[in-house]
């Protein structure tokens, strides 16, 4: 295998697990290690907890490929993925699959020893969620489930334990995603309504999912302030959660039920857009917080 097919070998496994919505599942894990050590974490343990969270991520990604393989073929969205079209083998991703499963306990085996014996619960958790679609309407709160469980995992991995901030926090990383992923499914909601994939937007319609994922990101606004206030924050961060609120309602606002065309802007652009302000202002405000005050 020459240097250029190496080269498309990796650029069609980077599409495969949608390498750039990674942006997703960081920033609550770096926010809680930020607040759980009261500042700048060790190098080591931030490290593998990235390394973890990207991994439990792939894994999540691998394996939703694999499962919906067959229910991909019959969605014009995503009847060219190239698990379907053979561009990326299923032996391939199996193989890919076993690394990141090794290279995940890896990582998790150099935290605290908590983190160990809890390790399994996550891995589950992130592939069971394919499976939810097809049992219930409320798959949506799946995925958001292995979200609520980054910012406690995260503490136990450094200190071994957790507080009640980061129920708080992993509960608007929970919503914030359910919502997200209920205008993700209204992309394919004639095919599910079709082939009989449950969502809520196949259940309801598009007008009561849009009122549902509206109620959703306006209760993980209250719940970022109420964390803030809980950890007695600063400024910069609540400046942070006000304009991450502001680009929520955005969000919500161009996708309306007799017009989704701006689904994908709605999806795509304004979520990696709120993740990188949330960051950002929250990392700021407890760096000056407890490194500097």
């Amino acid at each position: 295998m020459n240097v250029r097919k190496i080269f498309i070998h990796f650029k069609i496994f980077a599409e495969t697990i949608k390498i750039e919505h990674t942006i997703f599942a960081l920033p609550f894990a770096i926010i809680s290690c930020f607040i759980t050590v009261q500042g700048f974490p060790r190098i080591s343990d931030f490290l593998w907890i990235i390394i973890a969270m990207v991994c439990c991520r792939t894994i999540a990604m691998l394996s939703n490929r694999l499962i919906d393989k067959n229910i991909d073929k019959l969605n014009p969205r995503t009847e060219q993925r190239s698990m379907v079209i053979g561009t990326f083998q299923v032996s391939s991703a199996l193989i890919y699959l076993i690394i990141f499963i090794l290279l995940f306990f890896i990582s998790v085996s150099q935290l605290h020893q908590s983190t160990w014996l809890l390790s399994p619960i996550p891995i589950f958790v992130a592939i069971i969620y394919s499976f939810l679609k097809r049992i219930t309407w409320l798959c949506h709160f799946g995925i958001g489930l292995v979200y609520f469980l980054v910012p406690p995992a995260v503490q136990i991995s450094i200190i071994g334990e957790f507080d009640i901030w980061s129920i708080y926090l992993g509960l608007a990383g929970a919503l914030w995603v359910s919502g997200f992923d209920i205008l993700y499914a209204i992309f394919d909601i004639e095919v599910d309504q079709k082939i009989g994939i449950k969502s809520l937007p196949a259940k309801f319609g598009i007008a009561t999912s849009l009122v549902i994922t509206k109620l959703l990101h306006f209760c993980t606004i209250l719940l970022l302030f109420y964390t803030g206030f809980l950890l007695e924050l600063g400024l910069i961060y609540f400046i942070g959660v006000v304009i991450s609120g502001i680009l929520l309602f955005y969000e919500n606002l161009i996708v309306k039920s007799n017009d989704t065309s701006r689904l994908n802007t709605a999806f795509f652009t304004m979520n990696g857009v709120i993740a990188i302000f949330f960051l950002f202002f929250s990392i700021g405000d407890v760096f000056i917080k407890w490194e500097f005050l």
